[in-house]
């Protein structure tokens, strides 16, 4: 499980809202928390020293002992072929997007002109509440499911 609250290493390239994050080690809140998964991050270990045998005297410590833990190096492409760059999408909020928000997720305008009408008598709950809104024959509203929030 990753720590909000500790260093993180971007393991590829990512495009979020907009932003375009490049590898490397980012500290807590730099990066968006829906980029703090297991796909795209390895935590950055932690090191810890024993600093009760510090010497005034030689401005160092005797018998220091230092743990760190290693994470496996991130795989770096052997040649210069495109990176791969993970795209991460927000979830839409059906209930208060605008159309051209729904039109951007790949839902047509005629389906969108419809969900806007019909939120405003009553708001949609989950996507069986959307089968009120036809689509083209060719998608479904299952196909946006993982896409949409009902707020």
């Amino acid at each position: 499980m990753i720590d909000s609250k500790l260093p993180v290493r971007l393991k590829m390239h990512a495009h979020f809202n907009g932003n375009f994050y490049h590898p490397r080690v980012y500290q807590p809140g730099e990066l968006p928390l829906e980029l703090l998964t297991e796909d795209l991050v390895v935590q950055e270990g932690r090191v810890s020293a024993d600093v009760s045998g510090f010497s005034k005297k030689i401005g160092a410590f005797e018998d220091t002992e230092i743990k760190l833990s290693v994470e496996e190096p991130v795989n770096q492409p052997t040649t210069y072929d495109k990176p791969q760059v993970a795209v991460v999408k927000p979830k839409l909020s059906i209930n208060k997007a605008t159309i051209t928000e729904i039109t951007t997720a790949g839902i047509p305008m005629n389906a969108a002109k419809k969900i806007v009408e019909l939120r405003e008598k009553e708001k949609f709950s989950n996507i069986a509440s959307l089968e009120k809104v036809a689509l083209p024959k060719n998608k479904t509203w299952s196909a946006f499911e993982s896409q949409l929030v009902f707020e």
